[in-house]
Order: structure tokens, then sequence, then C-alpha cells
């Protein structure tokens, strides 16, 4: 699916698949998105490979993409607020996830990969000062074998 020109989302968006046993969405290209003002959910798309936002700054609700296994990594790296909601990803991402600009991020911040990933960049972000110093939950886990709904590890490889 290509939304060139859409900006701004006044509520949520959600991109899930119901049917995992055909083939269903697998792109979402979205390169003039700023702003949504709610929940941004991509979850259960078996078949996603691809997921582009590189203009997304703000999300005004929770930042979910999980359980779409086949895509490979996840670059947002104008995205810069992702609250009252958080941010929770999970999946297979062996080429990483990267949030560059991320500033302020509320109460949840959640990764689970299937890849040996490293937390150590994300930890550094906690410390005193940064942009996830007051994030009330936080939770990052590499070589995740399965997922539970709410996008943390239930069994490890």
């Amino acid at each position: 699916m290509d939304f060139p020109k859409l900006a701004y989302v006044g509520g949520g968006i959600s991109f899930t698949e119901s049917n995992q046993m055909r083939p269903g969405l697998q792109q979402i290209l979205m390169p003039s998105l700023t702003t949504v003002d709610g929940d941004f959910i991509v979850y259960g798309n078996r078949y996603l490979g691809e997921l582009q936002a590189p203009n997304l700054q703000r999300v005004n609700g929770l930042f979910k993409v999980s359980e779409n296994l086949y895509l490979n990594g996840l670059t947002l790296d104008k995205l810069e607020t992702a609250a009252p909601g958080g941010i929770v990803i999970s999946g297979s991402l062996w080429g990483g996830v990267s949030l560059a600009s991320i500033q302020d991020v509320h109460p949840r911040f959640s990764i689970a990969t299937i890849s040996p990933g490293n937390c150590t960049e994300w930890e550094a972000l906690r410390e005193s000062g940064g942009p996830l110093a007051t994030t009330e939950e936080y939770n990052c886990q590499p070589n995740c074998k399965y997922f539970n709904y709410d996008g943390t590890c239930s069994e490890f490889k």
C-alpha cells in the first residue's frame, strides 16, 4: 500500500492481517507522514517486508510494530515522540531498528527481536537525561523465539 500524500492522521491508524494463510500486505509506504494523533499499529502482517515512514516525527499514542515476521528492519530516524502510549516493536528485525531522533517515549519502550540484537544502544538512552530515562516500563529482548501479544518475548532461542 502506498500513501504518497498522507501527511497527517487525525486519529489512530492500524494495519493488521486477519487471515494468516493467504498472502497479504507486503509493503506500507508513507513518505509524507509526519504526525499521527492516536495509535500507529502494524500487527501480524505475515508477509510485510517493508514499512517506510521516513518523515514520521510524532505519534500521540502507542507506536506498535509487532509480529510482522518478514519485516527485516525499521528505520524511523525522524521520530521524536511516542506518547502517551510508547513504543512496542517486535519481530525478526535482522536489519535492526533505528530511532535516531527519539526524545520522548511514555510510558513504555519495548523491543523484542528474533535477531541477536544488541540492547546497549537502548540502555545508553536510559541514562540520566537521556530520552528513555523517564520511561516507566523498559524492555529489550534479543534472541526471541516466540512473542506475546504485548510485544514481549514468551520464549527465547
